[in-house]
């Protein structure tokens, strides 16, 4: 058991005068798109833009730490020119009356395009990872001059700069789930009660001073709230715990993102995270039998508009790609795609053999993971046999596979432009060794996949989503110390096109005309003052009704 010790802050600074390489151009259609939390976004679509079509090569592997058997990775974070870990690293002791009480805590890691270390901190005290409650990572985007920085939940809820790793401060307590950020703020999750705080979904500034708190209870030690996962869409926060048998109601709770005011509540039996896009929240829900149903609410009001019937599912929240909500079945080893709008069944794709619930809890095996990359309109899926399969979006259909499997993998892998990054440290119980210390970065440079080929088997039971090509915004995101003075260019449309700007919250900005497929914009609104930072939407149309919508961040 670990007692609460009085913590002293250490920090530790590796590679100073840190540089890398720039990362290479993308194929037509691509973008390079930060993967700022777990399932890519607060929204958790597990959505990139980006491409990875095809082969898959491996470019490098980092190893965290050859001489600390206790350091293994947690949880990634990416930017197109870095990648950002949350690392139990043995180095980091948290400290009692001066001494050493323990080895093997979560700081913080930047691991450069190359593969090299940028930085490496020690925030203070922190947990170990716990079975599948680790401590989490989220990037934040600022609007409000505070500095670009990660969230590190774990013991101090440390807040690190990204540029240095440096400078970080924590925001206290034993933060055991969910992170994720936006623009003014950072959103948490304790699902997890060890020795600090009970249960909450709570908001802070940039400051980690609390904006507010609710469905905060307990302090039963080791009691959990599982699932219990949370989706954002700017101006509210989907938070779906299952509570069993205590004071709480188990189901979907929407809170304003700015007061923390309740908006409204559905009981249901949680049994995935949650994702939300399109107008729509998605959940897998439990009736009785047990029954799992993929069931979408309207975002505003919580009712039910539509519901399909699935096997035993996994935890995962399902993906939205737009075009599809895509869920995996680990009971029936299948992936299925519905249409977001009216639940149908577009297609049904069997990678690997059905699995049961007793080897679910072993653990003697990987429950397969997936990302959806839009500009290549492809999905990427680890195998429960340790396989890289790329599927066409569309169809389902295999278009290419590995064939040497992964020594391990953990958690969903991280797309970013051209790069799949693999966390391949796993630890499946309380102080146990990891399988392997590393991170592992692969890259696609092929061309785009087709439809066909592949071992994999499905079949469509329903129209297949329509694909349609991404504007390329460059440079995304716009850092002030980097691109000052130079603007934001949209290419690759077609002729006679339209580009209309937003605020993450759809606040109209500006409106460009590109009779050439090409524009740049020079971050002024339709007055001509400067825009702030933040995460912004585009949607461009051209003259025959083809449009595509995306999103970009200013970072000053």
């Amino acid at each position: 058991m670990k007692v609460r010790p009085f913590i002293f802050s250490v920090l530790l600074f590796l590679g100073a005068g840190t540089a890398w390489s720039t990362p290479p151009t993308l194929k037509s259609g691509c973008q390079w798109e930060a993967w700022s939390t777990q399932y890519h976004d607060p929204a958790r679509t597990s959505t990139s833009l980006g491409c990875i079509s095809g082969a898959l090569t491996p470019v490098w592997t980092y190893t965290a730490d050859t001489t600390d058997a206790q350091s293994y990775i947690v949880a990634l974070a990416a930017e197109p020119d870095a990648v950002y870990a949350n690392i139990n690293w043995g180095h980091c002791s948290f400290i009692s009356g001066g001494l050493p009480q323990g080895s093997g805590h979560v700081s913080g890691l930047q691991i450069t395009f190359d593969g090299a270390t940028g930085w490496m901190t020690c925030p203070g005290s922190n947990d170990y990872w716990y079975d599948e409650h680790p401590p989490s990572i989220a990037e934040a985007s600022v609007s409000d001059g505070f500095p670009q920085s990660l969230i590190l939940n774990s013991d101090v809820g440390n807040v690190t700069p990204t540029a240095t790793g440096t400078g970080g401060f924590g925001t206290g307590g034993d933060v055991w789930g969910q992170t994720a950020a936006d623009a003014t703020q950072i959103y948490q999750i304790n699902k997890y009660d060890v020795d600090g705080p009970a249960w909450f979904v709570r908001a802070l500034n940039h400051q980690g001073s609390q904006v507010w708190i609710n469905n905060n209870w307990g302090n039963g030690r080791t009691s959990i709230v599982a699932p219990s996962g949370m989706a954002i869409d700017g101006s509210r926060l989907f938070y779906a715990p299952n509570y069993g048998a205590n004071p709480f109601t188990s189901g979907i709770y929407a809170f304003d993102t700015a007061s923390g005011n309740p908006d409204w509540f559905k009981a249901t039996t949680p049994v995935s995270d949650i994702s939300v896009g399109g107008g729509r929240v998605y959940l897998v829900e439990q009736s009785a039998g047990p029954v799992y149903n993929l069931v979408a609410r309207d975002e505003t009001t919580g009712l039910v508009s539509w519901s399909q019937g699935i096997a035993s599912p996994i935890g995962s929240a399902p993906m939205y790609t737009g075009n599809q909500v895509i869920v995996n079945n680990f009971g029936a080893g299948t992936l299925q795609a519905f249409d977001p709008t009216s639940g149908g069944l577009l297609w049904t794709s069997t990678l690997q053999p059905s699995l049961t619930i007793e080897d679910y809890y072993t653990g003697s095996y990987r429950v397969a993971e997936m990302v959806a990359m839009k500009g290549s309109q492809t999905l990427v899926v680890i195998g429960n046999d340790n396989l890289l399969h790329v599927l066409s979006l569309s169809s389902g259909q295999e278009v290419w596979k590995s064939t040497s499997p992964l020594t391990s993998f953990c958690g969903l892998p991280v797309a970013v432009g051209n790069r799949l990054y693999i966390n391949n440290s796993c630890v499946l119980g309380l102080f146990s060794v990891p399988e392997a210390e590393q991170v592992m970065a692969f890259e696609s440079l092929g061309d785009l996949a087709s439809s066909g080929g592949g071992g994999g088997s499905s079949s469509s039971s329903g129209p297949a989503a329509s694909i349609v090509e991404n504007v390329r915004v460059y440079p995304n995101p716009w850092r002030g110390n980097q691109h000052g003075g130079k603007p934001i260019t949209f290419d690759q449309m077609n002729g006679n096109s339209t580009v209309k700007i937003f605020t993450e919250d759809a606040h109209w900005v500006k409106t460009l005309q590109a009779p050439n497929g090409s524009v740049m914009w020079d971050l002024t609104n339709d007055s001509g003052k400067k825009v702030a930072s933040g995460l912004y939407l585009y949607s461009a149309a051209d003259g025959s009704g083809s449009a595509t919508q995306g999103k970009f961040s200013i970072i000053k």
